[in-house]
């Protein structure tokens, strides 16, 4: 029933951390003749509509992945605000993600403990390393991706 035209409202719905996005739909494009005509055409038997609804975790609309032998992901310098790095991200089973901390020019300053699971909000862990401290200049962020899929990150308070 919804595989020929697709409608779907401007703003999409925050339910928690799901967002949810109604739309309707059809199995008829345009200038179907069954949406005109109800004699003989399939209307409402062959040719139908219906209001769907597609949900997906918070945040997790795009991400980046590293597979097989992993990826690495650097931002440019950044200046954040908070004492601590959260991420969105999910691994495989035997997969992981870790995050270099490196000042502006690239030179690594820490890097956290291992990340694995299902997280939307997961705290990243740099030992003996004061986060808020550091951001008061500009960072870089190197993220290492075995298995893994990074959805976002925030600095946070």
């Amino acid at each position: 029933w919804n595989n020929g035209f697709i409608t779907t409202p401007a703003e999409a719905i925050l339910v928690g951390d799901e967002v949810r996005l109604y739309y309707s739909a059809s199995n008829f494009t345009h200038g179907n003749p069954a949406i005109y005509r109800a004699e003989n055409t399939g209307r409402l038997e062959k040719f139908t509509g219906k209001i769907g609804l597609v949900s997906w975790p918070r945040d997790r609309f795009v991400s980046v992945d590293g597979q097989g032998e992993g990826g690495l992901l650097e931002t440019v310098p950044l200046r954040g605000t908070g004492n601590r790095l959260e991420l969105n991200y999910v691994t495989q089973p035997g997969g992981s993600l870790t995050v270099t901390l490196c000042d502006a020019a690239g030179t690594p300053m820490g890097t956290s403990l291992p990340l694995t699971g299902d997280e939307l909000r997961a705290t990243v862990t740099f030992e003996g390393l004061a986060l808020e401290k550091l951001l008061q200049e500009p960072v870089v962020l190197r993220f290492h991706l075995q298995n893994a899929s990074l959805y976002s990150f925030a600095f946070r308070q």
